[in-house]
C-alpha cells in the first residue's frame, strides 16, 4: 500500500496557484528543494486545491520533506500536510481501543454498577440495564477516558468520597475537604492521600457512610501498684481484725 501524503489548502473554494519557495529554518538554516537530478530550484508549485504525494517515491518524498517545515504551512496556516498512513493507523487504534473498553464494560458486574453511576455520573433511579448501556455507550465514545476512570487504582476512594458527601460525613467547604475538625485537602488527591494515611479516621468514616454510629465506651481502670499503706491505715486494719476475732469468741 502506498504512503500518500495530501497537500491541501484548507480554503479549496478560493484556491487557484501557490508556489512554496525556499526558505530559512528557524535555526537559520536554509531550505532548498532539489530537483530529480539534484539541482536546486527555487521551490515546488501547487496549481490544485489538493495534491497528491507518494513519498515511497524519492522525489515525492525530497517535496515532502521540504514542506514539512515550511512557512506556509507551519504560520500560514493556510495549507495542510495529510498523512494518510498515519490517520488510518490511527483510527485503527481507536477502533481498537473502543473495542477494548466496550468489552471491558460489557463484562462489568452487577454489584459494580452502583459505585459507577457515582464515578460517571450517571445519576441515581436507573435499572441496572440502562446503567450498564450507558456505561457501554460511554466506553465506544470515549474509551480512553473510561478505561482511566474504571481502572484507576483509586477508584475506592474516590468511590467513597462521593458517598461521604452525599451523607454529609464529609463536607466540601470552599472547595476543601473537611471531616469535623479534619482538613483533608483542596482535591480528590490530597483527600484520598489523606485518607491513607490516617486509616483508622477512614474506617471509622466508612462505617459513618453506612450508617454505624458506634460509640466506643472506655472503662476507666484505677492502678493500685503505686500505693502504699500508713502505719494509721496498718493500725486500723489490725483493729478490725480483733474485733472480728472477738466477734468469733462471743459466738461461742
Amino acid at each position: 500500500m502506498a504512503h500518500l501524503i495530501y497537500v491541501k489548502a484548507r480554503d479549496d473554494k478560493r484556491f487557484s496557484y501557490v508556489k512554496f519557495g525556499n526558505y530559512t529554518t528557524k535555526s537559520g538554516k536554509k531550505s532548498v528543494l532539489l530537483n530529480p537530478d539534484d539541482i536546486v530550484v527555487d521551490g515546488w508549485e501547487m496549481s490544485s486545491a489538493l495534491t497528491t504525494l507518494n513519498i515511497d517515491d524519492e522525489y515525492d518524498k525530497r517535496i515532502y520533506d521540504f514542506l514539512l517545515d515550511h512557512p506556509f504551512i507551519t504560520a500560514n496556516k493556510h495549507y495542510e500536510l495529510i498523512d494518510t498512513k498515519a490517520n488510518i493507523k490511527k483510527q485503527a487504534t481507536s477502533i481498537l481501543k473502543s473495542a477494548e473498553a466496550v468489552q471491558v464494560a460489557t463484562s462489568i458486574k452487577d454489584n459494580e454498577l452502583s459505585d459507577l453511576t457515582k464515578l460517571f455520573g450517571i445519576g441515581d433511579g436507573f435499572d441496572d440495564e440502562i446503567v450498564k448501556a450507558k456505561l457501554i455507550q460511554m466506553a465506544g465514545q470515549s474509551p480512553d477516558r473510561f478505561l482511566e476512570i474504571y481502572k484507576d487504582a483509586d477508584k475506592p476512594y474516590r468511590v467513597f468520597l462521593k458517598k461521604a458527601l452525599e451523607k454529609k460525613v464529609i463536607q466540601k467547604v470552599n472547595d476543601v475537604w473537611k471531616h469535623n475538625n479534619y482538613t483533608l485537602g483542596i482535591s480528590d488527591e490530597h483527600a484520598i492521600a489523606w485518607l491513607k494515611d490516617n486509616s483508622e479516621v477512614y474506617a471509622v468514616m466508612k462505617n459513618q457512610v453506612r450508617g454505624n454510629f458506634v460509640k466506643k465506651e472506655v472503662e476507666a481502670k484505677v492502678s493500685t501498684e503505686d500505693m502504699t499503706s500508713s502505719e494509721g491505715v496498718s493500725a486500723l486494719e489490725k483493729a478490725v481484725d480483733a474485733q472480728k476475732g472477738w466477734f468469733k469468741k462471743g459466738q461461742k
